[in-house]
């Protein structure tokens, strides 16, 4: 499967919840094991976890990724004005979908959306993905913020090539680009000028934090990924040679590998 074949997302079935959207991996996990709900990050959308989600299908584990309002094809009048609590309440109300808490998945952006609604909502344990720092992150590193009179727009490639798939030198990725969608301007600035604390006294629940060591040095700076972890009470792995966007990287295996991993050895550990 190429890096951006997104064939067995686009196949499978969709729910709106809210302003948001479910798109359901079609496995009826009848043990007590919670389902996996992935959250993307700026200007992307559900499609980016489209192997993951077929990995964790063939695993026998319930998964669903989340459009946040916005954002994979829906109205883009509701990116105005929204911003990174908003994008976490549309979170927690599809963790509020599932009989049992879930475990909730965030890349980027979207670490902060999870942990804003693992505030809102029970989980049973968060991923965070290359995260962005909650506000109230000790040494965290803001970044020069952008107009925020008007969404912002798709990245172009020389950008993405540069802060997003490094490891995608002459590879065509067209394909990715044009799935991208704009941006709410709220929401960036809401993490560039770091104006979204996360209560941490709130989060109580097994985490697991995932590096990228071809991660762009902007946003995140050498270790303050593993500092986010840390500041949650998360296992923290460092995948050296892993771009941000690890869900679909030339070699996109290990971040789900290291997921699925850790995944197994908390959860089966607990029915054992």
């Amino acid at each position: 499967m190429g890096s951006f074949n997104f064939s067995y997302i686009d196949s499978l079935p969709t729910r709106r919840v809210g302003l948001a959207r479910m798109t359901i991996s079609p496995v009826k996990d009848t043990s007590s094991r919670p389902a996996l709900v992935f959250v993307h990050g700026n200007m992307q959308g559900a499609w980016i976890y489209s192997h993951w989600l077929k990995v964790v299908h063939d695993a026998g584990i319930a998964a669903t990724a989340v459009d946040v309002r916005g954002h994979g094809g829906l109205p883009t009048k509701d990116l105005i004005g929204a911003g990174l609590s908003n994008y976490g309440d549309d979170v927690a109300a599809v963790a509020q979908t599932f009989e049992h808490p879930p475990v909730l998945a965030g890349h980027s952006m979207g670490g902060v959306m999870v942990r804003v609604a693992a505030t809102r909502t029970p989980v049973s344990g968060l991923i965070l993905l290359t995260p962005s720092p909650p506000a109230n992150l000790p040494g965290a590193q803001a970044v020069p913020p952008v107009d925020e009179t008007k969404p912002l727009q798709p990245a172009d490639e020389e950008t993405v090539r540069q802060k997003y798939l490094p490891n995608h030198t002459a590879i065509d990725i067209s394909a990715m680009l044009e799935r991208q969608c704009p941006e709410s301007s709220t929401a960036v600035n809401d993490r560039y000028k770091l104006r979204v604390a996360v209560e941490v006294e709130k989060i109580n629940c097994p985490a697991l934090c995932i590096a990228a060591g071809r991660d762009w040095p902007i946003t995140h700076p050498p270790g303050q990924d593993a500092a986010v972890g840390e500041f949650y009470g998360a296992e923290n792995v460092n995948l050296a040679e892993a771009a941000h966007n690890l869900m679909i990287d030339v070699d996109w295996r290990p971040g789900i590998d290291t997921v699925l991993g850790w995944y197994r050895r908390v959860f089966d550990e607990r029915q054992g």
